[in-house]
C-alpha cells in the first residue's frame, strides 16, 4: 500500500506489534487526538501500569510519515515527547520507529528496531 492511499482516519483503532527483543506494543489511537500506549514490559507496567495516556499527531508525507506523541499526563514524561517516523504497509499494517526526545533524534529511516504493527481492530 502506497502512503498516499493511507487516510489519517485509518489509524484510529487499536494496533499491535512485537519489538526486535520480542516485547509486545500497543497503541490505541483515539479520533480526538489521544492515544493510550501500553508496553507488556515489566519496568513499564511497574511505571504506569495502565499505559501512558497522551496526545498524538501525524504528518502525512512520502514515503515516511511522521509521528510525535507528546503530552504525556505521567509525571516522569511531562517534558518528553517521542518522534518517530511512520510507514503505512498495507491495509491495517504500518511501521513505526522512534524515540524520546531525551535520547536523541527523530530517525531518518527505518532501521532494524522499526516494529511493524497490525490492526487488531479493524
Amino acid at each position: 500500500m502506497l502512503a498516499a492511499e493511507f487516510q489519517r482516519a485509518e489509524l484510529v483503532g487499536t494496533w499491535s506489534g512485537k519489538a526486535k527483543d520480542g516485547t509486545q506494543v500497543t497503541y490505541r489511537f483515539h479520533k480526538d487526538g489521544s492515544v493510550l500506549w501500553l508496553v507488556d514490559e515489566p519496568n513499564f507496567k511497574r511505571q504506569a501500569p495502565s499505559g501512558l495516556r497522551a496526545k498524538y499527531t501525524v504528518r502525512p508525507k512520502s514515503p515516511l510519515w511522521e509521528i510525535d506523541i507528546h503530552d504525556f499526563e505521567h509525571a516522569g514524561f511531562k517534558n518528553v515527547s517521542f518522534h518517530g517516523i511512520l510507514q503505512p504497509l498495507e491495509k491495517n499494517q504500518v511501521k513505526i520507529e522512534g524515540q524520546p526526545t531525551n535520547r536523541g533524534r527523530r530517525p531518518q529511516s527505518f532501521s532494524d528496531e522499526a516494529v511493524i504493527f497490525s490492526k487488531t481492530d479493524p
